[in-house]
């Protein structure tokens, strides 16, 4: 829930930003738009933007930390998911770059976050795509803190991911998302683990999910559904030149609890080491994860754009 007030700005109730007083977000259809640089409490969407009525529009959630970290492959799977979408934006990475920064240092984000949405836009009411369409850009940026250091506690998830190619989109339209992460509430824990249709292990939420059967790594390989996340991409080429053997494969959901160990990634958190899923305990961080886990973020501190 959240309280507005004109020039007061944005009281998230429970949220660890607290009072976002004079708190600014970018929102415009190109860079040099008459919005602009605004305050939050005051930023509006139209109520005919088909992001807000269909979730037509995607994002992108991404670590900052002094600069943009990843932000090349954030840019990559952003435009990969525009052209899946047919969402024409006429920007360069260069105007998304210096938007981004202006963001967050104008907010003070010294480690924090940035979310960029991109909606189709403004239309009329109808699933018809409009044959003209100024797609809607906002960004935002705060301070965050990763809760992932202790471990996580997963649980299985009743829902099922989306098929290829909606599932390489990181969608606005993200309700089975938001109805798999209740379960997850539901049982104290920190993350729900969706399978594909086949019953194969897909993703988390909002993580993408890795086990460790000796000194072999292993992910699903997204064949039918699961978005590529940016971290477990980097997580993947990181492992590989450390030496280490990392297998994508379609894995069974009860095969999962067999492995040594067990770990997400997400772009936030980083390397999350996982303690339990459903009944299964894992009461320590095993070797591999804390290796992958330092690793990841030595790496990490010299993939920054600033």
């Amino acid at each position: 829930m959240f309280k507005v007030g004109k020039h007061e700005g944005i009281h998230y109730e429970g949220a660890e930003g607290g009072f976002l007083k004079n708190h600014l977000v970018w929102m415009g259809s190109n860079p040099g738009c008459q919005y602009g640089l605004i305050a939050e409490s005051e930023a509006v969407v139209n109520i005919d933007d088909r992001g807000f009525l269909y979730g037509d529009g995607l994002f992108e959630t991404i670590r900052w930390k002094g600069g943009i970290i990843c932000f090349t492959s954030h840019m990559e799977r952003m435009r990969q998911g525009l052209q899946i979408l047919g969402i024409k934006l006429e920007w360069t990475n260069d105007d998304f770059l210096l938007l981004m920064q202006m963001v967050a240092r104008s907010n003070n984000v010294h480690d924090g976050y940035i979310r960029l949405s991109v909606s189709r836009g403004s239309g009329p009411r109808g699933f018809d795509i409009p044959e003209v369409c100024n797609p809607m850009v906002v960004i935002q940026a705060r301070e965050w803190n990763s809760i992932g250091g202790s471990g996580w506690k997963i649980v299985s998830s009743s829902w099922r991911v989306a098929r290829p190619p909606l599932s390489r989109v990181k969608s606005m339209s993200a309700l089975d998302k938001v109805l798999a992460k209740t379960e997850a509430h539901a049982e104290q824990a920190q993350e729900s683990i969706m399978l594909d249709s086949l019953g194969h292990v897909a993703e988390g939420t909002s993580t993408n999910i890795f086990m460790v059967y000796g000194n072999e790594i292993v992910t699903p390989s997204l064949e039918w559904g699961g978005l590529p996340g940016v971290a477990r991409k980097s997580v993947m080429e990181l492992a590989q030149k450390e030496g280490v053997c990392v297998s994508l494969r379609n894995i069974p959901h009860l095969e999962c609890f067999e492995a040594d160990e067990i770990f997400l990634t997400n772009s936030l958190h980083g390397v999350i080491p996982v303690r339990q899923w459903d009944s299964k305990e894992w009461p320590e961080q095993g070797e591999m994860t804390e290796f992958i886990r330092t690793s990841y973020n030595n790496w990490i501190e010299k993939h920054i754009t600033f």
